[in-house]
């Protein structure tokens, strides 16, 4: 058997770009212990080192191809932070009130109190609100699927089971949106997306359409209902891992979200 998967593996190898140099040892068995714990299936870190002469890379490809669907190698910034000074930033990156009373919210990570501050800040301004537009372009998301669904709640109200999660490891969970705090309401509502929003900001987009009469503006989304988790391989690179699949009722996410037309200038 390892004959075979040592061919597959070399093969798998054969595409890469740049040799990285000096992958320690322990990279393959932490590699595949974090791909096995999300679910999937994982030769012995043995057989994956010596299949691919230690080389942490080619394991990561290996992997990726064996998952299929959902799975990628991106390339990943050295963390560099140093946690004791670190500070989490605000959860907006801007907002801006135009005379038309238009209101455009850019978040950073969905955070329903800021995003409900913002709209509400806006709406006792002078020029009122008339539209409001919530830009997920530039979202860094927090991978917490409460945070976004009190936000989506903000809009739509509370919805029972208006979200289904298929974990890797085969698991199945219906998820409700909450209700609110306060609805907001009194304007149009628009969501603008790019290809590169992550699942939650594709399942974000897709509720506000299906139960807030949002239009949606932009790209169409890749991330396809898939829910990740970013494992370092080794300096430089990380396997994005699927832990599982968003899907909404009578409105799959399997094709992205498809928008309704480009953003508006």
């Amino acid at each position: 058997m390892i004959g075979p998967m040592r061919s597959m593996l070399a093969t798998a190898c054969v595409f890469a770009a740049v040799t990285i140099n000096g992958a320690a040892a322990d990279d393959i068995p932490d590699l595949a212990r974090a791909v096995a714990a999300a679910g999937h299936d994982v030769p012995a870190p043995g057989v994956l080192e010596r299949a691919c002469d230690r080389d942490a890379l080619c394991v990561a490809r290996f992997l990726r191809d064996r998952i299929g669907d959902g799975a990628a190698i991106v390339p990943a910034d050295a963390d560099t932070d140093n946690k004791s000074t670190w500070t989490r930033p605000p959860a907006l990156h801007l907002t801006t009130l135009g005379a038309d009373g238009r209101l455009i919210v850019v978040p950073r990570r969905f955070d329903a109190r800021a995003i409900a501050d913002a709209v509400r800040d806006a709406q006792r301004e002078g020029t009122g609100v008339s539209r409001v537009v919530i830009d997920l372009r530039r979202m860094q998301g927090d991978g917490n699927l409460d945070n976004m669904r009190r936000s989506a709640a903000l809009f739509t109200g509370m919805r029972e089971r208006a979200l289904q999660i298929r974990y890797s490891t085969g698991r199945i969970v219906d998820w409700t949106v909450p209700k609110p705090p306060d609805k907001l309401s009194g304007f149009r509502l628009e969501v603008w997306t790019d290809a590169d929003i992550d699942a939650d900001a594709e399942a974000f987009a897709a509720l506000l359409r299906k139960h807030a009469g949002a239009r949606v503006y932009g790209e169409t989304s890749r991330a396809r209902g898939y829910r990740v988790e970013a494992v370092p391989v080794m300096h430089g690179w990380a396997l994005e891992v699927p832990i599982g699949r968003l899907s909404m009722p009578e409105g799959d996410l399997e094709t992205g979200v498809v928008p309704d037309g480009p953003v508006p200038e």
